[in-house]
Order: structure tokens, then C-alpha cells, then sequence
């Protein structure tokens, strides 16, 4: 196929063509970090950070320019999270 034609799976796709009939659906990240802690009972979600935030003196003038734009800054997050002890004599999930 042309590189161009719009039936042609973009950039990581391009590697799973042999699911392609299998009607999978991917998914490469999660747009709020809070989702995570529904994966398991014992994940609790505290807070997001941003990355570019911290030590903004140490990244280069462009990036420090490009961390007021909301979609570059969404890209850089790192989630906080509290993994609870399990409960005594309960079976590992």
C-alpha cells in the first residue's frame, strides 16, 4: 500500500498487521491517570504531577515554552499511587 492511503494502519499499528482482521482494539496510554487504580483493589490514586513542572530551570528554553501548551503537557505526567497492604490471610489477585 501507498504510504498514503488512509486504510493503512499509522506508526505502531503498522507492526500488529496480522491482528488486523481480529477486530482488537488498542489502547497505548490512558487519559487520566485515576483510571489506573480501577486495575486492582489495593492501587489508590493520590495525585498527578507534571514532569515539566519540576526543575523547570534545568529544561531547555523550547521545552519550557512547550509546557504551556496542554496537549505536549498532558504527555508528561506521572501518577502518585498507594498500593494498600493486602488484607491477612487473603489470596493474592
Amino acid at each position: 500500500m501507498p504510504s498514503g492511503d488512509p486504510h493503512r494502519p499509522p506508526g505502531r499499528y503498522r507492526q500488529l498487521s496480522h491482528v488486523c482482521g481480529a477486530e482488537s482494539q488498542f489502547r497505548w496510554g490512558v487519559r487520566d491517570l485515576s483510571e489506573l487504580a480501577a486495575w486492582h483493589h489495593r492501587l489508590h490514586f493520590v495525585e498527578t504531577w507534571h514532569l515539566m513542572d519540576y526543575h523547570p530551570a534545568a529544561w531547555p528554553l523550547p521545552l519550557r515554552a512547550l509546557r504551556r501548551i496542554p496537549s505536549v503537557r498532558a504527555q508528561a505526567k506521572i501518577g502518585h499511587f498507594h498500593v494498600t497492604a493486602a488484607a491477612p490471610g487473603s489470596q493474592p489477585s
